[in-house]
C-alpha cells in the first residue's frame, strides 16, 4: 500500500474525536445544543463549542454538494431488494466479514458489545441505522439518516476515547477505530453487502452500482472517512480495490472473530425465524449456509461456521430473487409498489424497537 495511504489509514477522526473530547465536560445544556445542531443545523447552535460547529457544518456543507438524486435512486434500488433481505445479507455477508478482522473483533469484545444478550439488540441497531439510508428523504441535513450516522461516528470517537483513558497502549495496538477499521466497515456494508446481494439473485447493473456507490461516499463523509480514501471509492470496482488492499495483510480470524459471529448469527436466526416461518434451528443453519456461499470455505471454517444441508436450499431462493428482481426492473409500477411496501416495512421496524439505539446516547 502507498505509504501515504497507510499514514491516513492510521488516523483516528479530529473532527469527531474533538466533539467528545469536548462534551466529556459540558453541561447538559451545551450538550442540548448538539442535539440540536444535528436536527436542526449548525445556524440553530451559534454559541455552541468550535468543536461542535466544526464537525457541524463540515457534514452539512458535504450534504450540500452531494449527488441528491443519485442517493434517492440508491435507496429505491435497497427498498426493491427489500428489508428482509437486506437482513438476510446483512450479518452472513456484511458483519461476518467486518468481525473476521481480529482487530475489529477484540476492540468490540472489549467495549462489551455484541456479545450475550446484548447481541440481538446490537444487531437491530445496526439495522436501524442501515435502514434510515433508505427513507425517501435520503441524506439531507436533519434527516434521520444524517442524524443517525453522525450519532454513529461520535459513538466510535466515544469509544476511542473511552479506550484510550483506560489503559489502552496506542504506541502499541494504534488508535482504536482508525480510518481503516471504519473505511473496512464501510466497504463491508458497500463492497461485500453489494457481492451479497448479487449472490443471491440481485444483479445490479453499472448505472444502478454508480447510485450505490454515491450513497455509500456520502456515508463515509459523514462517518468521518478522510477525502484521500474517499477518492478510491468512487465506483464499486475501486472500493472494490481499496478493500482487497486493506484485507491483504490481514491476520486471521481468532477466538474472538468466532464469538462474535455465533453470537451474532444466533440472535439474528432467532429474530427472523418467524419472518421466514423456519424453525430456529433451522434458521440458524440457513444462515450458516449463507455466510458460507457469500465468503467461501476457507473463511467460514475459520470462522467455525459449519457445512448443513440447508446449502441445497440456496438455489431455489436464489432463483426466486432473481426473478422478482428482473420483474421489478422491468416494470415501473412493480418498482414502485416495492419501494412503498418497503418504506411501510421500515416504519414497522422502528415502532417495534422499545428505547433509542446505543449510538443514541452521545
Amino acid at each position: 500500500m502507498d505509504p501515504e495511504l497507510q499514514l491516513i489509514m492510521s488516523r483516528g477522526d479530529v473532527l469527531a474525536d474533538a466533539v467528545i473530547g469536548d462534551v466529556q465536560h459540558m453541561s447538559p445544556t451545551v450538550r442540548a445544543m448538539l442535539h440540536e445542531g444535528l436536527r436542526n443545523g449548525s445556524a440553530t447552535v451559534p454559541n455552541a463549542p468550535e468543536s461542535m460547529l466544526a464537525l457541524l457544518r463540515s457534514a452539512e456543507a458535504a450534504c450540500a454538494a452531494v449527488d441528491r438524486d443519485a442517493i434517492v435512486r440508491a435507496a429505491e434500488i435497497y427498498c426493491v431488494v427489500n428489508p428482509l433481505w437486506m437482513s438476510l445479507s446483512q450479518m452472513p455477508g456484511v458483519l461476518a466479514h467486518v468481525y473476521a478482522h481480529p482487530r475489529i473483533a477484540s476492540t468490540l469484545v472489549q467495549s462489551g458489545r455484541l456479545l450475550e444478550d446484548r447481541a440481538s439488540r446490537r444487531l437491530q441497531e445496526t439495522l436501524l441505522w442501515n435502514l434510515q439510508l433508505l427513507k425517501p428523504e435520503g441524506i439531507a441535513v436533519g434527516s434521520p439518516a444524517y442524524v443517525h450516522t453522525l450519532q454513529v461516528r461520535l459513538l466510535h470517537a466515544t469509544v476511542r476515547h473511552r479506550m484510550c483513558s483506560q489503559g489502552y497502549d496506542v504506541a502499541v495496538h494504534g488508535i482504536p477505530i482508525d480510518q481503516r477499521e471504519t473505511v473496512r466497515t464501510l466497504l463491508g456494508f458497500f463492497v461485500v453487502g453489494v457481492r451479497s446481494l448479487q449472490s443471491l439473485g440481485f444483479t445490479f447493473d453499472e448505472s444502478q452500482l454508480l447510485d450505490i456507490a454515491s450513497l455509500w461516499q456520502q456515508v463515509g463523509v459523514l462517518v468521518g472517512v478522510e477525502g484521500a480514501l474517499l477518492d478510491h471509492m468512487k465506483t464499486f470496482a475501486q472500493a472494490a480495490e481499496l478493500l482487497e488492499l486493506i484485507d491483504c495483510d490481514a491476520a486471521d480470524p481468532g477466538e474472538e472473530s468466532q464469538l462474535l459471529v455465533r453470537a451474532s448469527l444466533i440472535a439474528q436466526s432467532t429474530r427472523l425465524s418467524h419472518v421466514m416461518r423456519l424453525p430456529d434451528d433451522v434458521m440458524l443453519m440457513l444462515e450458516q449456509s449463507l455466510v458460507r456461499m457469500f465468503h467461501g470455505g476457507t473463511l467460514a471454517d475459520k470462522l467455525g461456521v459449519e457445512q448443513n444441508w440447508t446449502s441445497a436450499l440456496l438455489p431455489m431462493l436464489t432463483d426466486a430473487n432473481r426473478f422478482r428482481w428482473q420483474h421489478a426492473c422491468s416494470d415501473n409500477s412493480r418498482w414502485q409498489t416495492s419501494v412503498s411496501q418497503s418504506q411501510q416495512a421500515i416504519r414497522d421496524f422502528e415502532a417495534s424497537l422499545v428505547g433509542p439505539a446505543e449510538y443514541q446516547h452521545t
